[in-house]
């Protein structure tokens, strides 16, 4: 068995995203990562990325589990602010790939706004 677990680690992937969202990380967007963490056969974590400039202890820079809206929320990651994603499982790499796309766009800050964009009417070519 600590072969498997040698194995699995071996396997873990990792991935550096910058935060698009205009609020950073808040419950919104922390809830899109967990629905897109639920999505996949992985294990994921996610922590800011050490930044020397940004040592003010405001912020908890442990690894936390995608799978927790509270958890996402109390990193306190801002907009602009570096993520490492890191992945374990059969799904690893394309939970990865979904993170990033869903992270590096304003999708999880804008989902709302687009919403409403798209209720107007279209304009018909007959």
């Amino acid at each position: 068995m600590d072969g498997e677990r040698v194995g699995e680690r071996a396997r873990a992937r990792t991935r550096t995203v910058t935060v698009a969202a205009d609020e950073g990380l808040h419950a919104r967007p922390a809830a899109d990562i967990v629905d897109t963490v639920a999505q996949f056969d992985a294990e994921v974590r996610i922590e800011p990325v050490d930044d020397a400039d940004n040592d003010d202890g405001d912020r908890d820079d442990d690894p936390v589990a995608a799978t927790s809206v509270l958890a996402v929320t109390s990193l306190g990651v801002a907009s602009g602010d570096d993520v490492r994603l890191t992945a374990a499982g059969d799904d690893a790499a394309a939970a990865l790939d979904a993170l990033e796309e869903l992270l590096a766009t304003q999708r999880a800050a804008t989902e709302g706004k687009r919403e409403t964009d798209s209720d107007s009417p279209s304009e018909s070519t007959t």
